[in-house]
């Protein structure tokens, strides 16, 4: 019985963990997404503009450690990212339509450049992070996105879960 009851309540977890990561939400017209990367959620602004996905996170003066900006678009295309007027550090996951890692920049603070990061070619999205985070997770191109699932659980050294 007590087994019976322990799988009823993982199935439940489990269940609650992939509706929270399916779950879009608004506060005050801006759209949220949660999004897992690794084994972190991360809470994502959605910029659902053409002026949003152009601006990213130009002008702020923070971020969570968990926050960020999600870039979609309907047709590849090539993107490019600055931090000017930005106070912080970005790091940008460029990826494709299957949500894998086509290339990670980092940008630094205040970069002038108009083009500080730009992506390896047409591309489906991008997900602007506080700096640091990529190397953090050790995040490199390759790593599968995952938008709308649990997080992944790691596997040990000899690869058992």
């Amino acid at each position: 019985m007590e087994s019976y009851l322990r799988l009823i309540a993982l199935s439940l977890g489990f269940a609650v963990a992939l509706a929270i990561g399916t779950w879009a939400f608004s506060e005050g017209g801006t759209r949220f997404q949660l999004v897992t990367i690794g084994n972190e959620i991360f809470t994502l602004e959605v910029a659902s503009t053409p002026e949003k996905k152009a601006r990213g996170l130009r002008a702020r003066s923070s971020l969570a450690d968990n926050g960020g900006m999600l870039v979609q678009l309907d047709n590849p295309a090539d993107l490019s990212y600055s931090t000017r007027y930005t106070d912080f550090p970005i790091d940008v996951l460029y990826f494709n339509a299957d949500g894998v890692v086509l290339a990670v920049d980092q940008v630094a603070a205040n970069e002038r450049s108009l083009t500080a990061s730009t992506s390896p070619g047409p591309v489906s999205g991008a997900i602007l992070l506080l700096g640091g985070t990529t190397k953090r997770m050790a995040l490199r191109p390759g790593y599968h996105i995952n938008f709308g699932r649990a997080p992944q659980r790691r596997a040990n050294r000899d690869g058992s879960p």
